[in-house]
Order: structure tokens, then sequence, then C-alpha cells
């Protein structure tokens, strides 16, 4: 056989050979992970958009996690406090993944009906369950307060009753 054919049959079968090698060790870190049962954990901090606003303006709260691609949240459930009306149920998405995680993003909305600092609303994110030995199910959360500024009297498009 010449040196040409040689290189010719060697270089596809050490492609393939490094690519079975490549897959083989993604499958055991996976199987590790979740046999490890890896923990979520909040990624950044919760954030209000927009932080401050008057009576009726919507505000949506949004809460990142990280955590294995085999977790991830299916529910979440928010408790608000008076003064606070939620706008519908939070949405989880998917945000971004790297190699063993992905982010997801819970967003919730509400609308505030009364003025001041608004305190005290929780939110329950549940994650599914791999195997039935899980730890992690639900992480329970103290969301920030929510500013809501009085509406301005001398304000000329408020019309006075």
């Amino acid at each position: 056989m010449s040196r040409r054919k040689k290189i010719f049959w060697l270089v596809p079968l050490l492609l393939v050979a490094v690519l079975l090698a490549a897959l083989a060790f993604g499958y055991r870190r996976y199987r590790q992970d979740v046999r490890a049962d890896t923990p979520i954990e909040q990624s950044g901090p919760i954030t209000v958009t927009p932080a401050t606003g008057g009576i009726g303006v919507p505000r949506t709260v949004a809460v990142r996690f990280k955590g294995p691609w085999h977790r991830r949240p299916v529910e979440a459930a928010v408790t608000p406090v008076k003064g606070l009306i939620p706008d519908g149920t939070p949405s989880i998405h998917r945000v971004g993944f790297g190699f063993g995680y992905a982010v997801w993003e819970i967003r919730a909305e509400f609308k505030p009906f009364r003025t001041g600092n608004l305190a005290g609303t929780t939110m329950r994110v549940m994650f599914n369950r791999p195997e039935e030995g899980s730890r992690i199910t639900a992480v329970d959360l103290q969301l920030p307060a929510i500013e809501v500024t009085p509406l301005d009297s001398s304000d000329p498009k408020l019309v006075s009753a």
C-alpha cells in the first residue's frame, strides 16, 4: 500500500475514534451529574423592571437559575402582598446553556394598585425530578420590594373628578 492510501484510511479512522471518545466522555459526565443530583443555583440578582413607577404601571420581576441539563423548572407560583395583582402566570424560558448546564429565566408580571414600598412577595419555583431520590425539588424566593410612586396632582393630564 502506498503512503497516500494509508493516510487516506488512517485520518478518517482517527477522527471517528476521537469523536467516539468525546461522546463517551460527555455521556459519562452526564450520568455523573444525574447520580450526584447537582444543585440548582440562582444566577445573578433578582431584577425588577422598571425600578419605580406609578399605580397601574406593569412591573416585571425576573430571576435566573443555573443547573445541569437534566434539571429544569417546570412550574412557578407567586404569592403577592396587598397592593399587587399578578398579571397571568409566571413564564419560564431557557436563556442560555453551556457544557453541562442550562440557564433558565422565570418572569412574573405584577400590576400595583397601592402606593409605597410593597415588600414581602414570594415566588416558589418547582423543578423536575429526574430520579426518585432527588433532594432539591423546589426553591422559595423572597422577591425584592416594588416601589410605587403616588400620582402627581399637578400633572395637567390628570382630570379632577
